[in-house]
């Protein structure tokens, strides 16, 4: 999962500190992108901060996996079909696919394809 700005992804476009594709065997990287800057968190000690990161953008997608198998319990241990559903539904940045994957993650066009 690659990171992108979470208000304004068209106008900023891939984090500078995502990691970026091709794999050592060619496939793209990232898979596709969720928010990751300036993604308020909770923290050590009760308390919440501000943090950017893949670390920040994952999650979303997890979330976002986790809805999917809740609507449709037929996607439970298919994780496959999952990966597959959030790609094709994902936002074009019109970025090169190998900084932006399919895009960014897109959960009500996703909940609506299925």
């Amino acid at each position: 999962v690659g990171s992108t700005h979470r208000r304004d992804p068209h106008a900023y476009g891939v984090s500078y500190f995502s990691s970026r594709g091709p794999t050592g065997d060619g496939r793209r990287k990232p898979d596709l992108l969720a928010p990751g800057e300036k993604i308020v968190s909770t923290a050590p000690g009760d308390i919440t901060r501000c943090l950017d990161g893949t670390s920040m953008a994952a999650p979303h997608v997890a979330g976002a996996a986790a809805l999917l198998m809740a609507r449709y319990p037929e996607l439970v241990g298919n994780p496959c079909r999952i990966k597959e559903i959030l790609k094709k539904s994902a936002t074009d940045l019109g970025r090169e696919p190998y900084y932006q994957g399919a895009g960014v993650l897109d959960i009500l066009r996703a909940m609506q394809s299925v």
